[in-house]
């Protein structure tokens, strides 16, 4: 009744824990974010959306974790820092255990700003990147770069392009297609195969081929290179190569074969 009749939404106490509870079905997600405020639980926040297609192929867990994942991100950035209590309601427990073929598929998903600000500061490209980024929003001279690796070249010749939004490193791309502008995260070395295993290997991806890893990894992710990274990626990948025909037919060995007469006529074998 707390959702149906006024007051809906109770305010947050920040120095309270807080309560996610989450729901799934097969068609939709939904998720209800509260406190306890005088001994009564209280309504702050709350959020549903319909699956799409592919998440509809996601297990009961998963499902539920994509619940706690959008909740989280649609509530307000301070929320981030404070206690959390999950309350997902699973009701099959044999539907629940999911395959750990499909981990990877969750890697990035919750990953935090602070854990991408680690990886990319890492990486001594996009350190120096950062740290120009950080000084100066306007592009640094070409003095000031060209004693440095040729990736943080080519990610000077598309300084406009290159943004820093809670102090991690996004490239923004549009769509030539749908014209749509998506920020693409800049992705360190140390992340580079476990995103390449997210974007083919994982068991709901279905081994795709070049062209569509590539097309997947653009609305999301950049690095330099990433198209001949991936493109090797796919091309040494055993499970897609053991199911490959050979490139040609095989032929049967050469043989010598010995005539009596200049110009006679041998059978085709």
């Amino acid at each position: 009744m707390t959702l149906m009749s006024a007051p809906i939404l109770g305010y947050p106490d920040m120095t309270k824990q807080f309560i996610l509870d989450t729901d799934a079905s097969g068609f939709g997600i939904g998720a209800v974010l509260s406190q306890i405020h005088e001994g009564k639980e209280v309504v702050v926040a709350y959020y549903s959306k319909s699956l799409s297609k592919a998440q509809r192929q996601y297990c009961v867990t998963r499902r539920e974790l994509l619940a706690d994942q959008k909740e989280i991100d649609n509530s307000d950035e301070t929320f981030e820092t404070v206690d959390f209590l999950r309350m997902a309601k699973v009701q099959d427990s044999q539907e629940a255990s999911c395959s750990n073929k499909s981990d990877s598929a969750m890697w990035y998903e919750h990953k935090t700003n602070e854990e991408m600000f680690e990886a990319q500061k890492s990486d001594n490209v996009l350190f120096n990147l950062f740290r120009l980024k950080s000084d100066n929003n306007n592009r640094p001279e070409w003095a000031d770069v060209a004693l440095h690796d040729v990736k943080l070249k080519k990610y000077w010749s598309q300084w406009d392009r290159i943004v820093l939004i809670n102090n991690v490193l996004y490239r923004k791309w549009i769509n030539t297609t749908t014209e749509e502008s998506n920020l693409q995260f800049i992705v360190p070395e140390i992340w580079k195969e476990n995103i390449m295993k997210m974007l083919h290997d994982d068991i709901q991806v279905g081994h795709f081929g070049i062209h569509k890893t590539v097309a997947r990894a653009q609305n999301r992710f950049y690095w330099v290179n990433h198209k001949d990274e991936i493109t090797k990626w796919v091309q040494n990948c055993i499970v897609c190569n053991s199911r490959k025909q050979p490139p040609r037919k095989a032929k049967s060995k050469m043989k010598q074969y010995n005539v009596g007469a200049q110009w006679k006529e041998l059978p085709w074998i």
